[in-house]
């Protein structure tokens, strides 16, 4: 990385603020001989410069010394900028007074932290609608299996199981975050019940949440005045209307009927959204995802051990691997 860097500098050559800041910093530089080296890159760039000079010009003394070069002259250091941006010595400078010190900075211990760190040794409670991730708990935190959950993971896969989810579609031919969007759009158009993307699987990764949902409010069903999403800036959660203004969804008057919603892979454990009660939702599969985050994902729909139900769509990978597991072609692949 360091070498790709200085190839970088080397190839496009500073600009005129990088050229005036090394120059300022080499001015003010105690422990350098400055007018010295200053006139060795003049004298490396002579022939450069002697080629690049007007014919009526003369050489620029006043470049050999700080006392003649006036720094806060702009049209001096648009020309200093010309005759030195591309000197090898120059360029080096920079980069160990300004890159480096700041982009690659290296200590002899590592401060790190982790969910153990952060629980520490005091009380702890939290809750949790899965359990198969107990195993990696802070050791400060103790699972209660309380005997009125002990059904739960039964349920879950019950409820999964049942003919209404048990429904997966192979994306096999999707290539790109668009073209996935624009079948999701299709999708809802068809299904009028369908008010919910969950991107589990990590599907969409090439454009940001405000993207996707700038996106498909132009091209989702006519029946939805919104997208509602959270915000990558500051996490909040956010509705973009046609028109492409966007508020806080706490403030948003419209009927939930009338919002479609898009939770990408980091707010598909724990989000808690009021959904239509016969709400239809899409979950997306990823690679080797395991069954506690499936189960987290689903349950954005509270009520789909009711009338809500979720439709399974699956990667490239994801379908390929169901298909070589169960010994069938991929385009048998139905549910």
């Amino acid at each position: 990385m360091i070498g790709f860097t200085i190839l970088s500098y080397l190839y496009r050559g500073l600009d005129s603020e990088q050229v005036k800041h090394g120059l300022l910093k080499l001015k003010n530089d105690p422990k350098q001989n400055r007018d010295s080296l200053l006139q060795k890159w003049v004298q490396e760039n002579k022939k450069w410069i002697n080629e690049i000079i007007e014919e009526k010009e003369e050489f620029p003394e006043w470049l050999k010394s700080f006392k003649t070069l006036d720094l806060e002259d702009d049209n001096r250091i648009k020309k200093v900028h010309l005759y030195l941006s591309r000197n090898f010595n120059f360029i080096e400078y920079y980069l160990t007074n300004f890159t480096f010190p700041n982009d690659i900075k290296h200590y002899e211990k590592k401060l790190t932290g982790n969910a153990h760190t952060l629980a520490g040794e005091g009380k702890t409670k939290g809750f949790s609608g899965t359990d198969d991730r107990n195993d990696t708990m802070p050791e400060s935190v103790v699972p209660e299996r309380l005997p009125s959950q002990r059904g739960t993971n039964g349920k879950m896969l019950h409820i999964l199981s049942r003919k209404i989810n048990n429904r997966y579609r192979s994306n096999m031919e999707i290539s790109s975050t668009k073209e996935l969007l624009n079948q999701v759009c299709q999708y809802a158009k068809q299904n009028e019940d369908c008010y919910v993307l969950i991107d589990a699987g990590a599907i969409i990764i090439e454009m940001s949440n405000f993207d996707v949902c700038k996106y498909l409010i132009k091209k989702i069903d006519k029946r939805f005045d919104g997208i509602v999403y959270f915000s990558d800036k500051n996490n909040k959660i956010m509705v973009i209307l046609r028109n492409e203004e966007y508020f806080p969804l706490s403030t948003c008057h419209i009927d939930n009927k009338k919002l479609f919603v898009y939770l990408d892979e980091v707010h598909t454990r724990g989000t808690d959204l009021k959904l239509p009660l016969t709400a239809h939702g899409i979950v997306t599969l990823g690679k080797n995802m395991n069954k506690d985050k499936l189960m987290q994902a689903v349950m954005r729909l509270r009520d789909l051990d009711s009338k809500q139900l979720v439709v399974l769509w699956g990667s490239k990978e994801v379908s390929a691997e169901i298909a070589m597991i169960n010994g069938i072609k991929l385009r048998d692949i139905t549910s």
